[in-house]
C-alpha cells in the first residue's frame, strides 16, 4: 500500500484519504438533487401516492404516509413527474423500476430510498 492510497477512519469525520485531507465517505456517482416532486408506486394495495426527498440519476429517496408493502431488496415500479421548470417545455412522466435499498418508518410515515436499475419517459398528454 503507497501513502497515496492511506486512509483513516475517524468516528466523527468518516473516511479521510491522508494524501489530499478530503472525507471520501460519500462515494456516490451521480449527483443528488433535492426536489419535492409528486411520484406514484404500484404497490400490492394499488397505486400508492408518495413525494421524492431527493433524486439522483440512480436512486430516489421518498416520503410516504402509508405502508408500502415492500420490504429492502423488494422489486418496485414508480412513475415520477418531472415538472415543466425542470424539463423547460412540459412536464414528464418517468416510470422507474428498481429496488428497495433502506425503509425507515417514524411517526409522520415511511421513508424509503430505493436504487433505479431502469426507466423509461412516458408519453406526455400536454399539448408542447
Amino acid at each position: 500500500m503507497t501513502a497515496s492510497n492511506w486512509r483513516v477512519l475517524n468516528p466523527e469525520m468518516g473516511t479521510v484519504d491522508m494524501q489530499t485531507g478530503l472525507d471520501n465517505s460519500n462515494r456516490r456517482c451521480y449527483p443528488r438533487h433535492e426536489v419535492c416532486l409528486p411520484m406514484k408506486l404500484q404497490g400490492d394495495q394499488g397505486e400508492l401516492a408518495a413525494t421524492t426527498l431527493d433524486v439522483s440519476a440512480k436512486g430516489v429517496l421518498f416520503y410516504m404516509d402509508c405502508e408500502l408493502g415492500a420490504n429492502v431488496d423488494s422489486e418496485i415500479q414508480f412513475v415520477i413527474t418531472l415538472p415543466p421548470e425542470i424539463t423547460l417545455g412540459t412536464s414528464m412522466p418517468i416510470r422507474c423500476q428498481g429496488k428497495v435499498v433502506r425503509k425507515t418508518s417514524g411517526q409522520q410515515g415511511l421513508t424509503i430510498a430505493a436504487e433505479i436499475h431502469h426507466y423509461e419517459f412516458l408519453p406526455t398528454t400536454e399539448p408542447a
